[in-house]
């Protein structure tokens, strides 16, 4: 895998749930509950909470993806058949090889997370849990840029400039070129 492939970080919520990825070759996921980053994840990172003991608060296993398929729990959990939501649909999310995260992205105190898309490279360079999600500034990214260009931010002004009924956010300070952005300040108060 390269560092751009899609990864998805799931809870694994017990140690039994471990050993059916390990031995059965599958993860399950409520449908109803389904992150959108299960379309386009290619591998699972499993995050392994308190249940896990002294190996908890930790992603020490991964898995590539194979085939997604939806069944009733019933039908993942044989021995669960009079489980409350036995008849509900779960995605069976097909597994190949579990295999070790070497060295394993460990945190200092526990994360409620059920869902975390990340990436390969991403995962493969954490030093900590917090280092698996995205921190860069939404006014970095591209398409942030693009929609800027785009936007006309006269279209934005306040209709009858002299009322005094209406919230003023921005003021145009007043610039002389016509196809120039209008250069906007702060109104301290409405």
């Amino acid at each position: 895998m390269d560092d751009t492939t899609p990864v998805l970080i799931a809870l694994l919520p017990q140690p039994r749930d471990l050993r059916l990825a390990c031995e059965q070759g599958f993860y399950r996921v409520p449908v109803a509950q389904a992150p959108t980053a299960l379309s386009r994840a290619q591998a699972l990172a499993f995050y392994q909470p308190a249940s896990f003991g002294e190996r908890k608060w930790r992603i020490e296993w991964w898995a590539p993806i194979g085939v997604i398929a939806v069944v009733a729990r019933r039908a993942l959990l044989p021995a669960e058949s009079d489980h409350s939501r036995a008849d509900e649909p779960y995605y069976r999310v097909g597994l190949g090889r579990v295999e070790a995260l070497d060295p394993p992205v460990v945190g200092r105190s526990g994360r409620r997370l059920l869902f975390v898309p990340t990436t390969w490279g991403r995962l493969r360079r954490a030093a900590d849990l917090s280092d698996l999600r995205s921190q860069r500034p939404i006014a970095d990214d591209p398409l942030y840029g693009l929609i800027q260009t785009q936007l006309d931010l006269r279209a934005f002004d306040i209709a009858d400039e002299d009322s005094a009924h209406q919230p003023r956010l921005f003021r145009d300070r007043g610039g002389d070129d016509p196809l120039s952005p209008p250069d906007y300040e702060v109104v301290p108060d409405w």
